[in-house]
């Protein structure tokens, strides 16, 4: 059953959506016959320019017209895939305005890829002919294809064809994009016309553009966010400048060659965003530019902060949230205006036709302000996947609730939540969820929290599984504000917000994270933390005597450190409860002593662990030290009085039985905790000789979490 009301329902109703306004002409299902009709109206205007190159308006169509006649002449129809690899030039934008008229679909193929990747998805796509550059052929010379040198021109034949050009059908295929696949083999997502144009008119809506315009072209065209920055300047008569790889040099040089370049719209992916933020007070921003997007992931509260400081409401600034399966973006946020206290940076509103859920577990939808999985609907979605049916079907399900508007939902794996007024809050994925000691663990809630502490600018937090052990361990990785925190300082802060399994074990500093050529961060690059002492509050003093040495050697072996000081807490050192029995189990093989980890708990420094240990086991550790034993008590000595009165304790303290037992007495097994019924949970809980029930439901005398995770604290 809903667990909402109907108010509720209603409301959650109007957040799904949000109204689209289209025109008869903007209606029109294919972008490449909306850019004939824009060339019509501004064929003098420059439409697009690289680095020794423009075209305007009449020259891209014409020319792009000449390839899509050459592609018809070679059999390419609809459905038909072609690959595109051409690097950042005018006849980029030739290629794939070319393929869309001849009515077939690109398939961009990153000339930055290794050859074996290219070849590999050129065999998948079945993609026979290819649209490419005289420098890049040497790329695909092992690839069985037709290669189309865009440097060599076009076939005269071509150029002079009175032909016409195939009406295309909004639901025909315009591209396929390579995501990564968890398989390990990239999956190609199909989005077809339809989508494309949906998505186009919704961001043309939401970013104002006019002739005037000047569009930085900024990412790779392997990456769908090329989509949103080609496609609405061409429909508006604006000019797409092609990024040169000399800008990326630095952040001080990007922005310089935005000013030289008369920028007024900048998209960058979200990582490149925070790296130029990082810059804002040392090089000016160019004034030229009014709309910075950004988008790919998570945008940090510190970095909006550092924006606004310098850069103020003069910009606006649109936050996009979107996967590959919806067509670019489905959400922005407007983040023009300074906020406050802002611990999660919204994703904002949906964008033209699309419909969002936030579900459960159950695919019920859950209240305002309740994390739940985000499901997505409307024109942009994608076909599917490229031959992966089985897939498609996993991702792409059913839509529960009747919708005639959107009859299937993609499943995101993106958890996010609603804030009160119809924004979304992006939390992390979904798979983002490991597994540790039994433990389940969302790692983008760590990095949520790691994120406020003072020294902390930008943290990114993985689950490492050691190579020899096959153990997990939580990594964070740090890139400080100015200078750099040290463990105990995070450690410290974290125990205040966090359960200890839920602490990493290592945190590392780095001047930057590595990005991939989409902007990215590219986790395969971040380094594996070398078995060092790390960085705490304090120096390393070494042991005394033979009792702490004893102590240190456990720790080592079991922390794999080259050495630990005496006043080094275990658990800043990278321990948990596991290492933490294991450090026991060879203490106590070497003072022949019954140990218990809540020592490790109580005592977390090898000085006071040692200090514990003379205490309580004065007998064993004074043949460690090499020191006279003292004689035990004689009132310490058990004897059989003690015992007998031990024994009668405890067959007091057992739980009494009130009802009579037979030899094989009927009994009730309680498998899971009672949804209603107060006197059978006081039976439960004060026990009785018919009823069973697990462990679990002691879980139930608690009255809060934190009285539970106290108990359950893995000490004992």
């Amino acid at each position: 059953m809903p667990l909402l009301t109907l108010a509720e329902q209603q409301l959650l109703e109007q957040f799904k959506s949000a109204p689209c306004k289209m025109e008869q002409e903007k209606s029109c299902s294919c972008v490449h016959e909306r850019f004939a009709l824009q060339a019509t109206r501004t064929p003098q205007s420059v439409a697009v320019v690289d680095e020794q190159h423009s075209l305007t308006y009449h020259e891209l169509n014409q020319k792009s017209e000449e390839l899509a006649h050459y592609l018809r002449s070679l059999g390419v129809q609809a459905e038909t895939r072609v690959g595109l690899s051409i690097d950042r030039t005018c006849n980029m934008i030739i290629g794939l305005l070319g393929i869309l008229k001849a009515g077939g679909a690109y398939v961009p193929l990153d000339p930055v890829y290794p050859q074996e990747r290219l070849a590999w998805m050129i065999a998948d796509a079945q993609i026979s002919i290819l649209v490419t550059e005289t420098s890049l052929a040497t790329r695909f010379e092992h690839c069985s294809v037709l290669k189309i040198d865009l440097d060599k021109g076009i076939p005269k034949s071509a150029i002079n064809s009175q032909q016409e050009l195939p009406q295309v059908h909004p639901h025909s295929l315009a591209y396929m994009i390579y995501t990564s696949g968890s398989t390990g083999q990239p999956k190609g997502v199909m989005i077809e016309h339809q989508a494309l144009s949906g998505f186009v008119q919704a961001a043309l809506d939401q970013y104002g553009l006019t002739e005037q315009d000047r569009f930085l072209q900024f990412a790779s065209l392997s990456f769908d966010a090329a989509a949103e920055e080609i496609y609405p300047t061409l429909l508006s008569g604006a000019t797409l400048l092609m990024r040169t790889s000399e800008m990326l040099d630095s952040p001080e040089q990007f922005i310089r060659s935005c000013q030289e370049k008369q920028l007024t719209i900048l998209d960058l992916s979200t990582a490149y965003w925070h790296e130029i933020t990082t810059q804002l007070h040392k090089v000016p921003f160019p004034p030229t530019i009014r709309l910075m997007i950004i988008g790919g992931e998570a945008a940090q509260p510190h970095c909006l902060a550092t924006w606004h400081r310098y850069i103020g409401q003069r910009v606006r600034l649109l936050n996009t949230y979107g996967p590959t399966e919806t067509t670019v973006f489905v959400t922005t946020a407007d983040l023009t205006k300074s906020m406050t206290d802002v611990s999660v940076v919204s994703i904002g509103y949906p964008i033209g036709q699309t419909m969002v859920y936030v579900l459960d577990s159950q695919l019920q939808r859950v209240p305002i302000g309740i994390v739940g999985e985000l499901y997505l609907g409307g024109a942009q979605l994608a076909r599917g996947y490229w031959n992966r049916p089985e897939l498609t079907a996993e991702k792409f399900i059913q839509n529960p609730f009747s919708d005639l508007e959107s009859p299937v939902l993609y499943k995101t794996g993106d958890l996010v939540r609603y804030r009160t007024d119809g924004q979304l809050e992006f939390l992390g994925r979904k798979d983002a969820q490991v597994k540790i000691r039994g433990f389940r663990i969302e790692l983008g809630e760590i990095e949520t929290l790691l994120a406020q502490h003072p020294s902390v600018q930008k943290t990114i937090v993985v689950a490492y599984e050691d190579a020899h052990s096959s153990e997990k361990r939580l990594l964070a990785y740090i890139i400080p504000k100015h200078s750099a925190p040290n463990t105990s300082e995070l450690h410290q802060f974290l125990k205040q917000k966090l359960p200890n399994y839920m602490i990493p074990s290592a945190f590392i500093v780095l001047e930057s994270l590595p990005l991939n050529p989409s902007g990215k961060i590219d986790y395969r690059k971040l380094p594996i933390p070398e078995d060092v002492r790390p960085e705490l509050a304090i120096s390393l003093v070494a042991p005394r005597n033979l009792l702490e040495q004893m102590i240190a050697t456990a720790w080592m072996q079991v922390l794999k450190l080259p050495q630990v000081g005496i006043y080094d807490n275990f658990f800043e050192l990278g321990g948990d409860s596991l290492k933490g029995a294991m450090v026991i189990n060879r203490l106590q093989a070497q003072l022949g002593e019954i140990l218990h980890v809540v020592a490790l708990f109580n005592a977390p420094t090898i000085a006071e662990l040692a200090s514990y240990l003379q205490q309580n086991y004065p007998g064993a550790t004074a043949k460690i030290l090499g020191i006279a034993i003292t004689e035990t008590n004689p009132q310490e000595i058990l004897t059989a009085d003690t015992i007998a009165e031990f024994r009668r304790f405890i067959a007091l303290s057992s739980i009494p039985s009130y009802v009579k037992a037979n030899k094989n007495p009927p009994a009730v097994f309680i498998l899971s905790s009672p949804r209603s019924g107060s006197t059978l949970l006081r039976v439960m809980l004060a026990g009785h000789s018919q009823l069973f029930a697990p462990p679990e439901l002691h879980l139930l005398t608690f009255n809060t979490l934190a009285e539970r995770q106290s108990a359950f604290s893995g000490m004992y």
